[in-house]
């Protein structure tokens, strides 16, 4: 089983005991990341401008950081700057 079918991200969080919502998936194509946000993951889509679809969008890897603090903090608004 692989991404993006749904049972791969279902096996992970069995192996690491977690619900989707206490998880974040960082992807760098959106496909991968639409299976784990119905799970109720965070998902963050990292350069690419597909930004439907998932929780942040981020130019590069240095701002997932501040996509990650601000999922933490509650703030979900579809893209973040960085």
């Amino acid at each position: 089983v692989s991404k993006p079918d749904p049972h791969a991200y279902e096996c992970i969080l069995d192996i690491i005991g977690a619900r989707g919502d206490e998880c974040v998936l960082i992807e760098d194509n959106a496909r991968n990341l639409r299976p784990a946000r119905a799970l109720g993951m965070t998902t963050i889509l990292v350069d690419n401008s597909e930004c439907q679809e998932v929780d942040y969008c981020v130019r590069d890897i240095l701002a997932v950081k501040g996509a990650i603090e601000q999922a933490m903090a509650g703030q979900r608004d579809g893209e973040t700057a960085g």
